[in-house]
């Protein structure tokens, strides 16, 4: 089981997942930020492993209505580096 930190450089609610920071910016909105700016947030196969277990968590729980997906830096782009 993947385990979630918390980090309040995240912010008050804020959680490191690896290279996933997982944040409530507002009630009812889960925030997923890519954190490979340097690779331009591609996905890697870490990274897609890292993704699945919050995302599944999130699905299930009820206080969440919208999970966006994000990337940290100037630019993201699709594919794997």
């Amino acid at each position: 089981m993947m385990e979630w930190k918390l980090d309040h450089s995240a912010g008050p609610r804020g959680y490191l997942v690896g290279t996933i920071t997982i944040t409530i910016p507002v009630e009812g909105v889960a925030r997923l930020a890519l954190d490979r700016p340097d690779k331009l947030n591609a996905f890697n196969s870490a990274m897609i492993g890292e993704i699945r277990a919050p995302v599944w968590r999130l699905n299930y729980d009820d206080s969440v209505r919208v999970i966006m997906l994000t990337g940290e830096g100037l630019a993201s782009a699709p594919g794997a580096t």
